[in-house]
């Protein structure tokens, strides 16, 4: 987060550095803080995640930032693996409907 901004004001600022996409928040998918991350390089850390059910409302010719090396979009069936068992579990929430959640 910027100094001054909002979480929601942050997530579409994100979303569309590291995606290109133009987003707006329609509702609160989750909040997780109790989450240990353990990383292949032995950095350990622990995250306060909010995420946002969001809706696509425009493109721009902006290319992602160095963070993002692929976009792809994928079904429920066939998710790829998910190194951040975190982020993993925002999208369980997602597909159970068990929104908005706090952990």
């Amino acid at each position: 987060m910027e100094f001054g901004e909002s979480a929601q004001e942050t997530g579409v600022r994100e979303f569309l550095e590291e995606t290109g996409l133009k987003v707006k928040v329609k509702s609160l998918l989750g909040i997780s803080t109790d989450f240990i991350q353990h990383y292949p390089n032995r950095d350990i850390a622990q995250a306060v995640v909010i995420e946002f059910l969001v809706e696509r409302v425009g493109k721009t010719n902006k290319k992602p930032d160095l963070e993002t090396l692929e976009l792809k979009y994928f079904s429920k069936d066939n998710l790829p693996d998910i190194f951040n068992k975190q982020h993993l579990n925002f999208i369980e929430h997602y597909y159970k409907r068990d929104y908005p959640f706090f952990e």
